[in-house]
């Protein structure tokens, strides 16, 4: 039996359920960035209510400030889409989603989840797991505690959770890549265009949005927007 069951998600994740005013269609998860994660008291966002009138569940897992989506993480949302399955007795579709660290693991859950997601979008994704080992002194700690106890060299680990590494197992959904061309945290021409590209040469459907005179996951509120609208659209 799972640990996460329908009784006790909220342990595991908040959701928007209490916003809830008819039966829900789809479950969207979104993951948090590199350190975040560690309250257990979330308040309810504009991307909450938006979700909540479309009978989206809108979901953020409690998987760890250092979890870099590795294959606890992945377990642990499995098992927390199974439990709102099990709630609503119903399959729902799955959309995933995040930023920074939270944007690597929207677009690597996707090669993982046993659920495949319908639709992607992420915020300034980490995307090249190998070259941000070394882009900031604070990543090699954290990825360590990630992937330091697999069954393989560290750097063989990293690349199972790279989505440039992994981009020709993408699953084909749609895609929304934002980034920032003044970020010094996750550089966009190491990252999300190098991902992009490689990516559409695949075949993949692939929207790419490069915002001016922006730092790291500072999105202009018409940006902002269009995220959650291509989220709740797509899903």
């Amino acid at each position: 039996m799972n640990p996460i069951t329908k009784h006790n998600i909220s342990k595991f994740a908040y959701t928007n359920e209490e916003l809830l005013t008819v039966e829900p269609i789809a479950v969207l998860y979104e993951f948090h960035g590199l350190n975040d994660g560690i309250s257990m008291t979330i308040p309810h966002s504009k991307l909450s209510y938006m979700c909540a009138e479309k009978g989206i569940i809108y979901c953020r897992p409690f998987y760890g400030p250092w979890n870099w989506m590795n294959r606890a993480s992945i377990n642990m949302i499995d098992e927390l889409t199974e439990a709102f399955f099990d709630k609503y007795g119903k399959i729902l579709s799955i959309g995933a989603s995040g930023l920074s660290m939270g944007g690597l693991a929207g677009l690597i859950y996707t090669r993982y989840a046993k659920y495949t997601p319908k639709v992607c979008a992420v915020i300034c994704p980490v995307c090249d797991l190998l070259y941000h080992y070394d882009e900031r002194e604070d990543t090699p700690r954290t990825l360590y505690a990630a992937y330091g106890g697999y069954d393989m060299p560290l750097n063989e680990a990293l690349l199972t959770a790279s989505p440039l590494h992994q981009a020709e197992n993408m699953p084909d959904i749609k895609y929304l890549i934002l980034s920032t061309d003044k970020d010094d945290e996750v550089s966009f021409t190491k990252h999300s265009e190098v991902f992009v590209k490689r990516m559409r040469e695949l075949g993949r459907d692939v929207e790419y949005i490069l915002l001016p005179d922006h730092g790291h996951c500072d999105l202009t509120k018409e940006a902002a927007q269009s995220y959650r609208e291509f989220l709740i659209t797509n899903i």
